[in-house]
């Protein structure tokens, strides 16, 4: 009977345990209420949920400027957090255009859906990221999101993006 009692209280504390390592995975709630714009012509929405505190209140303010004209083309959203396995698993549910600092996993990531799909392909979001990710390195996160949302933005309205990235590739290939 001892026995028992100690083994289920040992699965229990090391469920517990598991439970509180596990890491912090984005309530889509919790998103829906970080609206800090809506556009009255579209119904487009845009979000910033910095769950990680990596924006002051001066830049987050710059970022929502800049997420305004986005709201033409759809829902867009800045994100920070800790995403629970990979930043594609955390945001796949969120089905809009999101750039997403994952914390934990140290991954910056764009996923689009929608009409921002159309433009902003896996490709395109994979070319975006590499041309910011060296600000998210040097802890510049308010460079590497108005980097990120201003090449949205000109991929949107029809622009050319530059991608170094994909060059010297092809080039040693």
């Amino acid at each position: 009977m001892n026995k028992t009692v100690w083994k289920t209280l040992l699965l229990t504390f090391c469920i517990s345990i598991f439970t509180l390592g596990k890491s912090y995975a984005l309530d889509q709630a919790a998103f829906l209420a970080s609206s800090v714009y809506q556009n009255r012509d579209t119904g487009y929405t845009a979000y910033i949920d910095d769950e990680e505190d990596l924006l002051s209140s001066e830049e987050e303010e710059n970022l929502r400027k800049q997420l305004i004209p986005l709201t033409e083309y759809g829902n867009v959203a800045f994100l920070s957090g800790r995403g629970e396995y990979s930043a594609e698993s955390t945001i796949r549910n969120f089905y809009r255009a999101v750039f997403f600092i994952d914390m934990e996993n140290r991954e910056i990531r764009i996923e689009s859906g929608g009409s921002f799909y159309k433009t902003i392909t896996p490709a395109v979001a994979n070319t975006i990221t590499d041309n910011v990710y060296r600000f998210a390195t040097a802890g510049e996160f308010d460079k590497t999101a108005s980097l990120a949302f201003s090449q949205v933005e000109a991929k949107m309205e029809g622009r050319f993006l530059v991608a170094p990235m994909r060059w010297i590739s092809n080039v040693f290939l």
